[in-house]
């Protein structure tokens, strides 16, 4: 099972990611008794798709451990960025990205269930690059490019939005929603699951 958190830089996904985190510690029991065991708290460490990165996946490698973290159903894979960033942050660099959009659509619609996708975006992101002293025009410029490109794509993958601005209850609603998705998830999954076994 995979929480994926996708949306341009300074739009709150490491924040989010971190009370994701402590939220699932705090009620850990009850994952265990549904059958997790593991909780991967930097899930994109194992699909890395940056160019600089000397690790970087190939097409084959990328398609193979997504599949391996949507269909682990006793483990929770919690990703800041994957395909989608690398698929958007491509458009402003001399790299090809390690798929495509179609290509990251169609894994998707066959594994969705399985993966809980989180857009992160906000109007004020812009000023909190700023206070991150991330000042450059440029770098300016390509956020406001790159929000564009996000707004496009995301909807897409209906993903939970998520505001940093705009939450009045420091995110506990969205992440009680993104939670309640995981859970469903798993249980179609694990239903599924059973009646294969019984056939």
């Amino acid at each position: 099972m995979i929480i994926y958190l996708e949306g341009a830089d300074a739009s709150g996904k490491s924040t989010l990611r971190h009370k994701i985190v402590e939220q699932l510690y705090a009620t850990v029991d009850e994952w265990t008794e549904f059958g997790i065991i593991g909780i991967v708290e930097n899930g994109e460490e194992l699909i890395p798709t940056r160019p600089t990165n000397p690790k970087r996946l190939n097409l084959e490698d990328l398609f193979r451990k997504l599949w391996e973290m949507a269909f682990d159903l006793k483990t929770i894979y919690i990703c800041d960025r994957g395909p989608i960033s690398d698929i958007i942050y491509r458009t402003f660099d001399k790299f090809q990205p390690v798929m495509t959009l179609n290509q990251y659509v169609n894994f998707w619609i066959k594994a969705h269930r399985l993966i809980v996708t989180v857009w992160c975006d906000s109007d004020v992101s812009t000023e909190m690059l700023h206070e991150r002293g991330d000042n450059n025009p440029i770098a300016v410029a390509n956020h406001a490019a790159i929000r564009y490109l996000y707004k496009q794509i995301m909807p897409i993958f209906k993903p939970v939005k998520y505001d940093f601005a705009k939450v009045t209850d420091g995110g506990q609603g969205k992440i009680d929603i993104i939670l309640m998705n995981l859970y469903n998830g798993l249980y179609l999954a694990t239903e599924e699951a059973k009646k294969a076994e019984l056939k």
